[in-house]
């Protein structure tokens, strides 16, 4: 709008109050014609590959937008004035033009959105796959070192035995059935302490665990 207004009070030595106006009519209309560019490019996103179909597409899109901007400028000043309004022939390739870039600028700042939104999913789906891939990893090793305790313990220490294989189901089950990225620190220490508890069972007193966590903490969110 200012590089329009600016322009028309320059160039042709409107009052660059009136400039304004003018130039705030043109401008919103080429805004609402905008948000058809905007499903436009919802509709073709940016291909992989750029085919000659794909250019035709925008060449129409942006021929068509152009077009549309000129004729519906030319409507809403002739609303405004209360007369029919229209552009001489001699300005209109040069408004034809400027709805071209006008088109340019709103595509390919919508593009570029698309662009970005896209990378960050693919970001956002390959952290959640490192982080499958990493329970996948440490889920095993969990299981094995817990099983070894239990079947170690079962000849000399049935009971034992069989209270150490109800908490190691516990565990599997918060394993198993926990599918956030993030938990609280009182969340995690919980699961920790019971994994603790087998271990125990397995080292006795070779083991010694102290836990030194800040009550203040116990709510942050850790992965």
């Amino acid at each position: 709008l200012a590089l329009y207004a600016a322009s028309m009070s320059v160039v042709h030595g409107v009052p660059i109050s009136d400039a304004l106006i003018v130039s705030a009519r043109a401008i919103g209309v080429a805004a609402v014609l905008g948000l058809l560019v905007l499903r436009f490019v919802q509709r073709h996103p940016w291909p992989r590959s750029v085919r000659p179909r794909y250019i035709l597409q925008q060449v129409f899109a942006a021929v068509g937008f152009s077009a549309s901007w000129v004729l519906l400028s030319n409507v809403v000043e002739s609303i405004a004035h209360g007369a029919i309004v229209h552009t001489p022939p001699e300005l209109v390739p040069p408004f034809l033009l400027l709805g071209l870039w006008l088109y340019v600028a709103v595509a390919g700042v919508s593009y570029a959105v698309q662009a970005t939104a896209r990378a960050a999913r693919a970001e956002a789906a390959a952290v959640r796959a490192q982080l499958a891939a990493l329970r996948g990893q440490l889920n095993p090793h969990f299981l094995f070192n817990a099983l070894h305790t239990v079947v170690h313990l079962i000849p000399v220490a049935p009971e034992l035995a069989a209270d150490s294989a109800e908490r190691l189901a516990a565990l599997l089950r918060t394993a198993l059935e926990e599918d956030r990225d993030r938990v609280t620190l009182q969340e995690e220490h919980a699961f920790v302490a019971r994994y603790v508890e087998l271990e125990l069972v397995r080292f006795g007193e070779r083991l010694v665990v102290q836990w030194d966590i800040p009550v203040a903490v116990s709510e942050s969110l850790v992965p």
